[in-house]
């Protein structure tokens, strides 16, 4: 969906001066029929182009309102300074759309999650309307720190992968080589091994690129319950601890599931809370530890409950940490078992003629 920036061009133009605004349409007709409505021509709007904030800009951009946090700003303050410095980058766009959204009435949550890609929406759940400024603080310290260990994971990928493709890209270069050296076509280089090449090299770029971009992470996390109950017990003890009650911060938190059965078991919670049974004991039991459990299910006060979710939390992260370490270790060893393959083939090519001649008598 694009943004358009509307110039207002003053009435006085001897000065030169005009007044700049953006302003949010769903699709180029409304454009068209706000321009028409105002008597601006088409030569007083142009297109605002900008790619929506990737994990690393989201954390700067989070970064940023906590230093200003920290500095006394409101958020209009932080974001009027960082539209007035010259470092601000790819950021400067997103920061004018906020800043109009914020000045048109709409929530920060709303606002930044207009400016995301899907996959980090989760992530403005953190922000809570009409809060504290206390609260909003620690909230966004929150999204930044989840934001910024989910950063962490994907470069933990992206190195694991550079070392294996190095090799395979090095054993395709003797491959390629023995092949010129050997071969019995007359033509310069061989069809067959540089067509895999190519194939290999495209799809070693996109796995770089998707390591880089957290692409490949979100794909574990749709398939890990450890990274979902992460995230999950995450954001419900941040919004516990900020005033939320225990139900509604979990059912606010399950927006971020993709497991059928995690989804089904926060439903079946949703629905014992209703039910009236007691929280400590509509928790689902397979999302805790033995003593994690133990510890919410003798709980009766809300103050355990909290120390159980933390808890909870403490065991899925350590349950996340030791599965991308697990995974680091394993795509090395199958990029370099493939390597290995394309390395013997080459042997076998250069020692076949030895192979295949015929003994000599004496």
């Amino acid at each position: 969906m694009p943004w358009y920036k509307v110039n207002h061009i003053r009435k006085n133009e001897d000065l030169g001066s005009s007044n700049y605004s953006i302003l949010w349409f769903d699709n180029p007709l409304d454009v068209k029929t706000h321009m028409v409505s105002s008597r601006y021509s088409h030569r007083q709007y142009t297109l605002l182009k900008f790619r929506k904030l990737s994990a690393k800009a989201l954390h700067r951009l989070l970064k940023e309102f906590s230093l200003g946090f920290q500095q006394g700003l409101t958020i209009k303050e932080t974001l009027c300074s960082l539209r007035s410095q010259q470092n601000t980058g790819s950021l400067t766009p997103c920061i004018e759309i906020v800043l109009s959204r914020l000045q048109a009435g709409a929530s920060l949550k709303d606002s930044i999650k207009a400016i995301c890609v899907k996959d980090l929406q989760f992530y403005t759940n953190y922000l809570i309307d009409n809060s504290t400024h206390q609260t909003t603080q620690t909230m966004i310290e929150a999204a930044a720190d989840e934001l910024s260990t989910s950063i962490k994971y994907s470069q933990q990928l992206f190195q694991a992968l550079l070392y294996p493709f190095f090799v395979i890209q090095a054993s395709f270069s003797v491959l390629i080589l023995n092949s010129v050296m050997f071969s019995k076509n007359t033509a310069p280089l061989p069809i067959l091994p540089l067509s895999m090449w190519s194939a290999i090299t495209l799809l070693q770029a996109t796995a770089l690129f998707m390591a880089n971009t957290g692409a490949i992470l979100r794909t574990i996390e749709k398939h890990s319950t450890a990274l979902q109950l992460k995230g999950l017990f995450g954001l419900s003890s941040c919004l516990i601890k900020s005033g939320i009650p225990t139900h509604l911060a979990i059912k606010s938190a399950r927006q971020n599931l993709r497991s059928s059965l995690l989804l089904s078991q926060a439903l079946r919670f949703e629905l014992k809370i209703r039910q009236g049974i007691e929280i400590q004991r509509a928790f689902p039991k397979a999302w805790f530890d033995t003593t994690g459990y133990s510890m919410m299910a003798s709980s009766q006060t809300g103050d355990k409950v909290e120390k159980a979710l933390d808890r909870g939390y403490t065991f899925q992260t350590s349950r996340c940490a030791s599965l991308i370490s697990y995974v680091t270790k394993v795509i090395p060893v199958l990029c370099l078992f493939f390597a290995g393959c394309l390395v013997g083939t080459t042997i076998l090519e250069i020692y076949s003629p030895l192979l295949e001649a015929k003994s000599i008598g004496y």
